[in-house]
């Protein structure tokens, strides 16, 4: 029992510092990715991560050390994890190359990378949500796809926190986007961002603004709205869903009454009972029958 009270719960440690001690970052991570995980997961555990920081940060007292290694960290993907979490505390007070890092993670070929991207943001936003808020209601507009989907994507995972005096400023932030013809924004938008994000974590709030979008005139910003509601979570707001379904349906462009009668099928598939009747119902209905028809 006495050993077992005085275990090292971290057995990388040893070898990570001692890597540590020679800046010698890549035999440091490996160390850590290969000991300190377990046949239940996959990567080091969120407490293996902390004990990481905190050693990094012991072993690169100057700061410019500690910028520098979480540089490499992301740059040369040893562990974005790491590097992120390093990096994020120079936010304040080097906040353009913090910026300018995020950038070129968002516009990585690798698309694994662009994911890095939309994590980071999340995690700059959590730590100094402000300053980098007004930057993203300049991101949403940028010239480059990747940067705008990193955005919503970042949004989605931010609004994990569901903090609700940030909810309405999320949905702020995307609305200019809802417009975005790029295919890999719109990819983002509506089912994920929208759908699995934002009415998963702020429910009455994302509901009143789709309702509000629905009365849009732009059919990109109505795809969205209707395709928000394909998401699975949508099912747990049939009720409030409906209606906004039945305005869009009625939509003559095909852009917008295929993405409705998406919505229609995944509600029905979940909600037979209360979303079938409707569908019979619109079967009768010269402006919506061809919904029906594609949803049943």
């Amino acid at each position: 029992m006495a050993a077992q009270r005085t275990a090292n719960p971290y057995p990388w440690e040893q070898p990570f510092s001692g890597a540590l001690g020679q800046s010698d970052l890549v035999s440091a991570v490996n160390t850590l990715f290969e000991t300190g995980r377990t046949e239940k997961h996959r990567y080091p555990r969120v407490r293996e991560i902390r004990r990481a920081l905190v050693l990094l940060q012991e072993y690169a007292p100057d700061p410019e050390q500690r910028w520098s290694w979480g540089v490499r960290l992301i740059e040369d993907h040893l562990s974005t994890t790491l590097g992120v979490k390093l990096v994020i505390t120079f936010f304040s007070d080097r906040p353009y190359d913090v910026v300018a890092l995020w950038l070129w993670l968002a516009e990585h070929p690798d698309w694994e990378r662009r994911e890095d991207a939309a994590w980071m943001l999340s995690e700059l936003l959590a730590a100094d949500f402000d300053d980098v808020y007004t930057r993203c209601l300049e991101w949403v507009h940028h010239p480059f796809q990747n940067v705008r989907r990193a955005v919503v994507v970042g949004v989605k995972r931010a609004a994990k926190v569901r903090t609700p005096e940030v909810g309405e400023r999320f949905l702020d932030l995307i609305e200019p986007l809802l417009s975005d013809r790029s295919v890999y924004v719109r990819k983002n938008l509506g089912s994920f961002a929208i759908g699995d994000g934002l009415l998963r974590c702020y429910p009455e709030l994302t509901l009143k603004r789709l309702a509000a979008w629905a009365r849009r005139s732009d059919e990109q910003g109505r795809w969205n709205v209707a395709m928000a509601f394909s998401a699975a979570e949508a099912a747990k707001h049939v009720e409030a869903a409906l209606p906004i379904l039945t305005e869009l349906a009625a939509d003559e462009r095909c852009f917008v009454w295929r993405a409705v009668a998406s919505a229609m099928r995944s509600l029905g598939d979940k909600q037979p009972t209360q979303v079938v009747p409707i569908l019979k119902g619109w079967l009768r209905d010269g402006r919506r029958r061809q919904v029906a028809e594609v949803a049943l």
